[in-house]
């Protein structure tokens, strides 16, 4: 049952009574406490196709604004669903960002891009006014390609995977280096990437997507068929393969709050859940257009809420769902879907 409501210019389709299609559960086959992880859905899409274009990946930040990266725009979309307003800043042309691929925000609701172009990370305040450049020294690049970025909020720290060079980067919010993690590439005559068949406990293979959780830094490694988890000052601690087919190769990573991981697969339109030592707790979506179906999911954010944000790249939309802890499972849910044009 749908109903549309239009106000002050803008179309709010509402979906009542949603619940999530059989395929979000069907395959969980796992112990009964995990059975309720999908059983009640909060899904939203944000914006339209005239609005969105190709959200890429996405934040939120202590407002509860969504923040996504859309590098077709070029630009990255502040949106606050509750007062119903958004921004934009704009890159490409001769503006000082140019092609924005991954964001994260500070807790002063700062936002930094990643420009995936200029290969440098800007820093906006809240309001979208440009704040300062990370990434160069004396007028040169420290990064050779950003491929993800995170920030540990709570200690002020910025974590910069750097995929060719097989390093992340710990640095302060200002931009000074405080650690590098991994082994970088060997110079080669011939300037293509190295390939590694094993690596070390301190040791990438071209990462690409970083999160933070609680007290963990989580590392989508070996071109998205691989988790690392590290702590916060880049020490490994745990991590497991996630690809069981030739076609498996995550494009985001997240966690929720009660410690499970998240990974998204763009050619199979899923997404996958696991516990920290590597088993498959559940998989839902599929290629469609329908709520709660994928077309290229690739950037995924949990936030304080455990509200799973989906960037469904090919669909242009932003779908989020309400995930259930084990504490609440068997407690009643609120069940909405609502897509907002502006």
């Amino acid at each position: 049952m749908h109903r549309r409501l239009a106000t002050g210019g803008r179309e709010v389709l509402i979906a009542e009574n949603y619940a999530p299609p059989l395929h979000a559960t069907a395959f969980l086959r796992v112990e009964s406490k995990q059975r309720g992880l999908f059983n009640d859905v909060v899904a939203l899409a944000y914006g339209h196709q005239n609005v969105l274009r190709m959200p890429l990946n996405l934040t939120t930040d202590s407002q509860q604004r969504v923040i996504v990266t859309d590098p077709i725009i070029p630009a990255v979309h502040v949106i606050d669903p509750h007062r119903k307003t958004s921004f934009r800043i704009l890159g490409g042309g001769n503006r000082r960002l140019s092609l924005p691929g991954d964001v994260a925000v500070d807790r002063d609701n700062n936002v930094y891009i990643a420009d995936f172009d200029r290969e440098i990370v800007l820093v906006y305040d809240q309001y979208g006014r440009f704040v300062r450049t990370i990434g160069t020294t004396y007028d040169e690049n420290i990064f050779q390609q950003i491929t993800g970025i995170a920030i540990d909020r709570n200690a002020g720290r910025l974590y910069v995977a750097d995929g060719p060079r097989h390093v992340v980067y710990m640095l302060d919010l200002q931009g000074v280096i405080l650690k590098v993690v991994g082994q970088p590439q060997r110079e080669h005559k011939v300037p293509e990437l190295q390939i590694r068949s094993d690596t070390g406990p301190h040791e990438f293979n071209y990462p690409t997507h970083l999160v933070v959780g609680e007290d963990e830094l989580i590392v989508l490694d070996t071109d998205g068929t691989r988790i690392r988890i590290l702590d916060l000052d880049c020490n490994l601690i745990g991590g497991f393969i996630i690809q069981h087919a030739a076609q498996d190769h995550s494009d985001g990573v997240s966690i929720d709050n009660e410690g499970r991981i998240y990974a998204s697969f763009s050619d199979t339109a899923e997404i996958r859940v696991y516990s920290r030592g590597g088993k498959m707790l559940a998989s839902f979506g599929e290629l469609g257009s329908r709520v709660g179906d994928f077309s290229g999911p690739r950037g995924l954010w949990i936030d304080g809420s455990n509200r799973l944000y989906v960037a469904d790249t090919s669909n242009a939309r932003v779908q989020v769902f309400q995930l259930c802890s084990e504490a609440n499972q068997n407690q009643p849910q609120v069940n909405e879907a609502e897509a907002i044009s502006h």
